[in-house]
């Protein structure tokens, strides 16, 4: 044991990196449950001590407490970098094991002194055969949709859940792309823009989009699902408590509370139309419980759907779309956003105006998905061009956006694209 300012780190997380990086993640002990002697009459707290996991693992980790009968019982999620702290009891015994796997990587059991210990969680390499497949979150059945069920009621687009192909007109639609009152000109970031133009021909381009690597086995490189409902409640309470300060935004009533925690959104590029129509962003650098939340719910479905280790690389926040906005079909950066979700969390759409995110296939089939608050998409964003350029006909439309990469995919120039 290291003594370090009143706590004990144990000394096996004090190995060298290059020791760390060959240690074998443990087998699970057998036998191994919480003992504690009775604390004398009085002494209850004073003999409790304090257990401070520190997640140093390169993902989302969960602590869990080994009760009396050997059973694993949650207590705390934990973002890489971050910490937790529980007070226990000495003879406690607890494992962490990574989110997106399940698999274990640690066992500790608290001595009596001090009362402050430090239980640092790092990497470790798989036992053999521990990481064949990544295995399905628990309740993952639940959430699946089916991706070929019907769009309706018929005329009642705003109320549809579904996929279905879609089949535009012309390219001159009076819904579609850019238009005369976004007034391209009046902005210098837009001069390569223009009028009914639907989709972005330059960082986008075909030849860089087939270049990128695919990331799921099978499929058209995305999938409809339901939101796991412990985060879908926890979103839907989250923005009921901010729509005062979006609202405030789009309505130009905008007092200092509102300019912290939402603003006017500008997207560079002009990959939409929102210098003449803003989006809002709510950001979630003043929620970062939220933000965690969202990353460690949706990564281990995510990690599921393309057979491989993720790393999380952004969570903006959540982006309100208001009347008239529209987002040409474009391809997301390479470096951060191979694999991706939309969060459908609010939307007050017009009757039969329904507002649906486009999506091209390989084969080059276009396909509109309809979504209701409480349900995402998965989707490869670096390789398939998406957008939503019909305009958005309703009062608010609010998505949160959260982007991964495969886990050690090193970024070197995008040009060579």
């Amino acid at each position: 044991m290291l003594r370090m300012g009143g706590m004990v780190v144990l000394m096996l997380l004090t190995l060298p990196r290059a020791a760390l990086a060959a240690a074998r993640c443990p087998s699970s002990s057998a036998g191994l449950v919480s003992r504690s002697a009775p604390p004398p009459p009085g002494a209850l707290f004073s003999a409790q001590v304090r257990a401070h996991f520190k997640n140093s693992h390169s993902s989302a980790i969960t602590i869990f407490w080994i009760n009396f009968q050997g059973g694993e019982v949650q207590l705390e999620l934990i973002q890489p970098g971050e910490s937790a702290m529980r007070r226990t009891y000495p003879g406690h015994a607890f494992r962490s094991r990574e989110v997106s796997t399940g698999m274990l990587l640690s066992e500790h059991r608290l001595s009596a002194a001090p009362k402050n210990q430090r239980l640092v969680i790092t990497s470790c390499t798989p036992q053999p055969g521990a990481l064949h497949q990544i295995p399905p979150p628990a309740g993952l059945t639940v959430l699946l949709h089916d991706q070929n069920a019907p769009c309706g009621p018929a005329s009642r687009s705003e109320k549809w859940s579904c996929l279905r192909q879609s089949h535009h007109g012309g390219p001159t639609s009076l819904l579609r792309g850019f238009q005369l009152q976004d007034n391209l000109a009046a902005n210098q970031d837009c001069a390569h823009r223009e009028v009914f133009e639907t989709e972005d021909r330059e960082y986008s381009r075909k030849g860089r989009r087939e270049r990128v690597t695919r990331l799921t086995a099978d499929g058209p490189g995305f999938m409809k699902m339901s939101v796991p409902p412990g985060l879908a409640g926890l979103l839907k309470e989250w923005a009921q408590n901010q729509s005062v300060h979006w609202r405030a935004v789009g309505e130009s009533r905008v007092g200092s509370v509102q300019q912290e925690v939402a603003q006017q959104e500008v997207v560079e590029g002009c990959y939409g139309n929102n210098h003449a129509f803003p989006s809002t962003l709510v950001s979630l650098d003043h929620f970062p419980e939220v933000r965690s939340e969202v990353a460690a719910r949706v990564q281990p479905v995510m990690e599921w759907w393309v057979h491989r280790r993720l790393e999380h690389t952004q969570t903006y926040g959540m982006r309100v779309y208001h009347r008239h906005a529209m987002l040409i079909n474009h391809v997301d950066r390479l470096d951060t956003h191979q694999a991706s979700a939309v969060i459908q969390v609010v939307q007050q759409c017009d009757p039969g105006a329904g507002w649906p995110i486009e999506l091209l296939t390989e084969e080059g089939a276009m396909y509109e998905v309809y979504m209701q608050p409480g349900e995402m998409l998965l989707y490869e964003g670096a390789r398939l061009l998406h957008g939503r350029p019909t305009r958005f006909r309703g009062e608010e439309f609010g998505n949160i956006f959260t982007h991964f990469k495969p886990r050690g995919f090193e970024f070197r120039n995008d040009d060579e694209l």
